[in-house]
This record gives C-alpha cells, structure tokens and sequence, in this order.
C-alpha cells in the first residue's frame, strides 16, 4: 500500500489584532493579538500576546478565532476513519486513493483506508443516518433512500461505479446519490494527539498542533497528512482534555421538545442541534460567534448524565441571530438550570439583540443536569436560543 504525505500552505497573512479568545480547562478566559507555539522546543507551553505570555497546554481547553472568515462548505461532506471531517466541492475515488478538493485546504490525496463515508449534501436526509451504521459491506443510498450493498469501485465528478451484492456491476449518477459508506477495507484509525481544529467551512481534523505562528496552523493528522493553514481560515482549535467536556459531544439521556400551544398555528418542527443554531446556522448571539454549543427553541429541555464527576457547568446564553427580522422586536426567552430535579439556576428575560451572559454554575453533587429554555412574555415568536459554548469542568 503507498503513502502519502503531503504539506499544503494557504499564504494568506493575518493582520487583525485582538482575534483570539482562550479558554482554559478552569473557566478562565484570555484575549490575545498573538499566538506562538512549536512542539520541536517545548511540547507544554502556548505562548500568548505581544509579552508572549506563558500558558500551560495542559490548561488549554478552547481557542477562539474571532475573526475567522466564512468560507463555502462544498457538495460533499467526506468523513475519514478518525472522526475528521471535510467539506469537499469535489470527490475522487480509485481503488487505493482518494483525492478531495477543499475550499481552504485544497487538493488533498489520502490512503481509501482512511476513508469512512461521502455525504452529498443536496440529497442527503437525517433518517438516512440511521441505515450508515453497523454495516459489513460498502453500501450506496439513493436519493429516494433505497440502499445497495457491495464494494465500492471508484467514483468521479459525474458517477460512481458499485459492485451490488444482489445486481452486480452498476453504475450510479452522482445526481442520484445520497451517501456512501466504505467498510470493506482494513481501516486506519491511528489518531494523533488530542486537538480538534474548525474550519470557517465547518470542516474538522484531529490530530497533533505541531506548530502556531502569528499567520500559520501546522497540524499532523492521522500519520501520514501534514497541513499548514492560514490562522485565517481557523475558527477555533481545542484540546480535549479529560478534565473538560463540551455538552454538544455528549449524548443527552434525554431530550424532550414540547410542541406549541398555540391554536390554529401550523405544527412547527422542534429539533436541537449540536454546534448549530436550532436552524442549523452558525451559533450567533449579539454578532459574537460560537463554534461549540447547543441550539434550540424554547420549551425544549436536555438531561445529561454527569455522574456527580464534574464542579461547574459553563455557557454563554442568548437569543440566536437568526432570529427573522419581523419577529425581532418579540422574540424572548428565559433559561434554566436544574441538577437532579433542583433549580439551580433562572436567568432573566432575554431578548434578542441582547449580548451574550456568561454563566457558571456549580454541578458538583449533579448526577442528572439539566437544561430549560423556556417561553419569556411573548410565546412562540423569535424563540431561538443558545446555549452556548455548554461545557463542564472537573
């Protein structure tokens, strides 16, 4: 089997000040113009500002680049072995090789093994999640949700070509497809390191930081791609540390979204989302951006199980930009925290527009957490609202 390594560098300078925003493991947060760190001189410090500033890596947990441009997601989403994601314009796949095309990235060529499944994002449902899971071959959705196992063959811009368990050699219109998922190949998950870098694609690698200059982000992913990217394109980069977790990599142990009360209102569709805004855009509160968090609507409450293992919970909250403009001047809610059926927490009103509140609540003796955000004085109008950045500490 070949290898490949490739170094891909964007040469685009970066000459905002005051961008960054660290987060540590404790609940400290530090603004900084600057960042600097090389793992070849020393692996345990993140130096920050224009005093270069030392911070254990160790203490770490999220960075924040406050200016980070938006840049095109692409029509495919390709998911690779260790939990990496891109958002690709273009996918390419021959017996042995994959080659993806990326907004900031570039062109990128990757061992198949690496390989885990291509999403297209126009034909591609929530409930086809489901039929991705637990498979022992190569399986090809339609569009219309039927599903064909096989092994995969190749695949180009216009189709892809299938070996079907029960059809043979078939050939699929790329128009026509919905995902494909690869399991007939011995996979290489070998992870390093522990960071987790967001895109302004909403792409994601994990992997090793081997290097932060005031322009660059050097990162080692899997063992065999090393990139180096424009601080640009670089909405945040965390480190997942044991001692601290983000609610949106959680499952919740429950989830319940009540349905409106209003009568003679059209069923409205209720769904949180990770790391979105309940309408599946950019978390946004006041202008300021999030990369992590949960979005919902109001009348929507989320139990998670802590295990009485973590002191403090975290979050900014507020009303999500994405508020319509008509519905602006009503849109209000109210949030709630609760430890095994305790109130811990009620924040006032919130209304849009309003910046974000920063929240820290002691979860020390919590075995169930749980979170409410309800209706303010105005029901059902404009309630779209974040719990930002939600995370625990230890």
């Amino acid at each position: 089997m070949r290898y490949f390594f490739y170094i891909i560098t964007l040469l685009v300078a970066l000459d905002a000040a005051g961008e960054f925003t660290i987060y540590t493991i404790d609940g400290e947060k530090l603004t900084a113009t600057k960042l600097s760190f090389d793992e070849s001189k020393d692996k345990e410090l993140l130096y920050y500002g224009t005093e270069a500033r030392q911070l254990k890596i160790s203490r770490v947990n999220f960075v924040e680049n406050n200016s980070a441009s938006i840049a095109p997601s692409g029509d495919f989403q390709v998911s690779l072995t260790d939990g990496s994601i891109l958002n690709c314009s273009s996918f390419v796949y021959d017996r042995g090789t994959v080659t993806v095309t990326n907004q900031i990235l570039g062109v990128i060529e990757l061992k198949d093994t690496l390989l885990s499944r291509v999403i297209v994002r126009k034909n591609f449902r929530e409930e086809f999640l489901g039929q991705l899971a637990d498979q022992n071959e190569d399986i090809v959705i339609k569009s219309n949700g039927d599903v064909s196992k096989g092994i995969l063959n190749s695949a180009d811009k216009n189709e892809i070509r299938f070996n079907s368990s029960s059809l043979g050699d078939v050939v699929y219109k790329i128009s026509e497809i919905a995902a494909v998922s690869l399991v007939q190949h011995n996979k290489d998950n070998n992870r390093l390191g522990l960071w987790k870098i967001v895109f302004s694609d909403q792409s994601r690698l994990l992997g090793s930081i081997s290097a932060i200059t005031d322009k660059t982000l050097t990162i080692r992913v899997i063992k065999d791609l090393a990139l180096s990217v424009s601080l640009e394109n670089v909405v945040s980069f965390s480190y997942e540390n044991p001692n601290f977790r983000y609610l949106s990599d959680i499952e919740p142990v429950e989830a319940v979204v009540k349905p409106h009360s209003i009568e003679g209102l059209p069923e409205l569709k209720r769904e949180y989302q990770k790391d979105l805004s309940a309408r599946k855009t950019i978390l946004s509160i006041a202008g300021k951006r999030f990369s992590k968090g949960l979005g919902v609507r109001a009348q929507t409450i989320l139990k998670y199980k802590l295990g009485r293992e973590y002191k403090l919970f975290h979050s900014a909250i507020g009303i999500d930009d994405c508020v319509d403009l008509s519905a602006r001047k009503y849109a209000d809610v109210r949030f709630y925290v609760y430890g095994d059926d305790k109130e811990l927490f009620k924040s006032g009103i919130k209304k849009y527009g309003d910046a974000p509140e920063e929240i820290k609540v002691n979860v020390s003796s919590v075995n169930i957490l749980e979170l409410r955000a309800d209706f303010g004085d105005v029901p059902e109008v404009g309630d779209w609202a974040d719990w930002a950045s939600a995370r625990v500490t230890k």
